[in-house]
């Protein structure tokens, strides 16, 4: 062993001898040491190298996003104006109060299923811009049943789709009877038949049934 890879040190008056020499180094810590020397000799190229891998990690993962917003946004205008136009309807018909929603509303509506904030008005911002340009689309401010103004849209185009999609839904629904004292058959919606009804008074009377489309109206 070469005296210069020795050096002496003194502790509690005792003279401590210790060899730099890496000839009898056990394995394990030589694989430690190595990976430290080289850590430290290239620390700056590892730390480029790590921000490159996460920049493009990002930019892959926010243009995925885009991409999946952009294809999401036409479904989106078109869900708005079935809304719009379904409410101009409800009003026409005497079942709604009014004949316009509140952006707001109509926003926490459709975006039901987006929980991210920054998201969901990334979102509504391209949708928004979309309906305003539509001619059928009224906007304008008006004061809500709680007393605050809001920015509502107003459907003002044509309802005869809607209620030619109606009348058709009725005609499919199919509720079938017969005046006097005959037997009267009634089919739900969903095509199961109900038990029929026996009038012995002979009565005419129609039994109205209703349900619910499964989502609120305003």
């Amino acid at each position: 062993m070469a005296t210069n890879q020795i050096f002496s040190t003194r502790r509690s008056h005792r003279n401590l001898l210790a060899s730099t020499s890496l000839a009898r180094i056990p394995f394990s810590c030589g694989v430690r040491r190595s990976l430290r020397l080289a850590v430290a000799r290239y620390r700056i190229q590892i730390t480029v190298l790590m921000i490159i891998a996460y920049s493009i990690f990002y930019a892959r993962s926010r243009i995925m996003t885009l991409r999946s917003d952009t294809a999401r946004v036409p479904m989106l205008v078109s869900t708005t104006l079935d809304r719009l136009a379904t409410q101009a309807a409800l009003y026409n018909r005497g079942d709604a109060p009014e004949s316009w929603i509140s952006i707001g509303q109509l926003r926490d509506d459709v975006l039901r299923d987006e929980f991210s904030a920054k998201r969901r008005e990334a979102l509504w911002k391209r949708v928004r811009a979309v309906v305003e340009m539509n001619a059928n689309v009224r906007a304008s401010e008006r004061e809500l049943r709680a007393g605050d103004v809001s920015r509502v849209w107003e459907w003002i185009g044509n309802l005869g789709l809607v209620d030619d999609t109606w009348a058709e839904g009725g005609r499919r629904s199919g509720v079938r009877f017969s005046l006097g004292d005959q037997r009267r058959d009634s089919f739900t919606p969903n095509g199961r038949a109900v038990m029929p009804l026996e009038n012995g008074q002979g009565s005419n009377e129609m039994e109205k049934r209703h349900w619910d489309e499964g989502r609120p109206i305003y």
